[in-house]
């Protein structure tokens, strides 16, 4: 008892130490001097908390009570343009990202920049520019949810997907106010941006109804991919947690936590969706299959 005792007690000075030491570190945090100034930055963490709240409300709260006693609203034409859209600036993000990142050498550079410059270098100055715009798309990728609740595919609102539109708009504003000309914040752009453009392919040809839909039979395939990614992302922080200079503990625990836990939310999701013992007669899974993709319908 008296070993048990002092294991537990070990284990609980450990975790107020990481706890005391994650604090400090996020006291100590400077912003960019540019970014300080520009919109979602200027009053703090205040606009960017409002708008995620917000979506939250509405997910949640709000939305459902609206759409309680209504039916579902006919957004096919609407969630058609969007899909283009999404596309279209998805694609322009991914090459850009390449720009940006210097074709991935700049993925290399682990080091933690500087947030007092304010005469950037050209590179730098293209990768503030970037990581900003590129936020604004993560802000605009809130709509996936306000077209489900509109449409009632409950469904559709799972904990993963309220959980992913509402963390990645805030990691990416951490990036872009402590760290907006790091290289290392090239790693999820270029790779989600490349996703997402398969997505909304599949969700745009999807919303062309059951005639088109009977030849998507790939949609397991963005899945595995999504997972694919995520692996790539848990490899590369092990090796920024091994190979960073001066990176604040916050901004790297806020980092490399993100990964892991979203490789197990999507892998739960694929056994869920693809390969439970109960959906293993062809009707029950492409019925399952059906309902995880209706989104453009």
């Amino acid at each position: 008892m008296e070993l048990m005792a002092k294991a537990i007690s070990s284990s609980d000075n450990w975790f107020l130490t990481l706890v005391t030491s994650l604090t400090r570190s996020a006291k100590n945090l400077k912003p960019n001097v540019l970014t300080a100034e520009m919109f979602l930055f200027r009053s703090g963490c205040w606009q960017i908390l409002t708008i995620i709240g917000a979506y939250l409300l509405f997910t949640l709260a709000i939305g459902p009570k609206l759409m309680a006693n209504r039916k579902p609203f006919n957004l096919r034409r609407t969630i058609q343009i969007y899909n283009i859209f999404m596309i279209a600036i998805n694609l322009y993000f991914f090459f850009a990202s390449i720009i940006a990142y210097e074709f991935g050498t700049a993925l290399l550079n682990f080091k933690y920049p500087s947030n007092d410059n304010r005469n950037l270098s050209a590179e730098d100055h293209r990768r503030l520019t970037f990581v900003y715009w590129y936020l604004m798309t993560k802000i605009i990728d809130l709509m996936d949810t306000v077209f489900f609740v509109l449409r009632k595919k409950w469904s559709q609102v799972t904990a993963l997907h309220v959980y992913h539109h509402s963390s990645v708009p805030l990691c990416v504003w951490l990036a872009v106010l402590y760290a907006p000309t790091a290289g290392v914040n090239g790693i999820f752009p270029i790779f989600n941006s490349a996703v997402h453009v398969l997505m909304y392919t599949y969700y745009a040809l999807s919303a062309f109804g059951p005639h088109v839909q009977k030849y998507l039979w790939w949609k397991r395939y963005i899945t595995q991919v999504q997972l694919a990614q995520f692996i790539i992302f848990f490899v590369y922080g092990l090796t920024y947690m091994i190979k960073q200079k001066g990176w604040p503990s916050v901004l790297i625990a806020t980092s490399v936590v993100q990964p892991p836990l979203y490789l197990f939310m999507f892998s739960s999701f694929y056994v869920n969706t693809y390969c439970n013992s109960r959906d293993k007669t062809p009707k029950n899974r492409n019925e399952r299959i059906k309902s995880s993709s209706q989104k453009s319908d």
